[in-house]
């Protein structure tokens, strides 16, 4: 038995995203919130936990949601890693603005709705290149 997580390690929804990630009808934007907060906080986690994979992942529960999920972390390290996740984000939320979000919206290579669509199929947003 490996004590490496094979799949995606999801961390909690911060009560300031959950109003937005939960409700379908805004499933896109918060493709891209989600993505521009993993791209923000990834150096961050990496740092701490080499080897880190992070990706915006679709979580199945009751209903399904997006979220930033980690994995290829050893299992004693998963819940510091989340606790991390969530105090990064939640710096992000609370230090940069809409500009930063637009620009990085912008910069994308590959189409957003090629993005949105691998979302739907594989569970996971594609790549931006």
């Amino acid at each position: 038995m490996s004590n490496e997580d094979p799949g995606w390690t999801a961390h909690a929804l911060l009560p300031e995203l959950d109003r937005l990630v939960t409700r379908p009808a805004y499933l896109q934007c918060s493709l891209v919130l989600l993505e521009w907060l993993r791209a923000r906080v990834h150096g961050d986690v990496a740092a701490a936990f080499p080897g880190v994979e992070s990706a915006v992942v679709k979580v199945t529960y009751v209903g399904s949601y997006p979220t930033i999920g980690l994995r290829g972390l050893h299992v004693t390290e998963a819940e510091r890693a989340r606790e991390l996740l969530d105090a990064k984000i939640s710096e992000v939320v609370r230090a940069h603005g809409l500009e930063e979000l637009i620009s990085f919206m912008l910069a994308s290579r590959r189409p957003w709705s090629e993005r949105f669509a691998a979302y739907e199929r594989d569970a996971v947003l594609g790549p931006s290149d």
